[in-house]
């Protein structure tokens, strides 16, 4: 019965993973102490953790949100172009390609260059291009945001519209006797999250579903 609890924990995977993404554990975040770069640059205000977790309400503000952002990263310099996956991408032709993924996440990948100063930094382990990603990085935050956000909204979209056919598959399941199915069912519905949108949800649709098909156990209620 913990098999919910699981599927609503992986709806969160994108965006946790973003949030670890912006840590300060990659090494693109900021040069290496022994790199020769210039002063860190001007980075755009990173918004209060209740700030980045708003995310718009419906596909068609989502939509808007992105192109918004997408328009001001050209503006900034950093033209990207759709990947077909969620995701986007940005050459700047000369130094590297950075790729963002649909859980918000950044791959770089660096052109080969015949310059001697990138040549001498690849060869110790260093990357001559820190400071340009960093400011790529800056430029882009809240765009990945949103990408991060609208992914997990897909996924968690994906598991409610699953949830009816996995609790049919609980109702039928022949080892168990109707009270014993209508008590397990109760038990999903309580251990969902109600201070989530995806968790009130989904209790919604449990209680429904015991509604129309179960019989409640005797002194079987739903714990609030």
């Amino acid at each position: 019965m913990r098999h919910l609890v699981l599927v609503l924990v992986l709806t969160a995977a994108p965006a946790l993973a973003f949030a670890q993404s912006e840590s300060g554990r990659s090494p693109f975040h900021e040069p290496p102490s022994h790199a020769l770069a210039p002063p860190p640059p001007p980075t755009a205000p990173t918004p209060a953790p209740a700030e980045a977790e708003q995310a718009p309400e419906s596909a068609e503000e989502t939509a808007a949100a992105i192109a918004s952002e997408l328009r001001a990263a050209a503006h900034a310099g950093y033209p990207l172009r759709a990947t077909g996956d969620g995701g986007y991408s940005y050459d700047d032709k000369v130094r590297f390609t950075a790729n963002i993924a649909p859980d918000g996440q950044v791959e770089f990948d660096d052109h080969f260059s015949f310059d001697l100063t990138d040549l001498v930094m690849h060869a110790r382990h260093q990357d001559p291009y820190s400071y340009e990603k960093a400011q790529f990085l800056a430029a882009t935050f809240e765009l990945r945001a949103l990408v991060a956000a609208h992914a997990g909204n897909l996924a968690m979209r994906r598991a409610l519209s699953a949830l009816p056919g996995y609790l049919e598959s609980v109702w039928r399941d022949p080892r168990r006797s109707a009270k014993e199915r209508t008590r397990l069912l109760w038990e999903l519905s309580d251990e969902c999250d109600l201070g989530s949108a995806g968790g009130r949800a989904a209790r919604d649709i449990i209680d429904g579903f015991i509604r129309t098909r179960a019989q409640p156990p005797l002194k079987a209620q739903p714990v609030s």
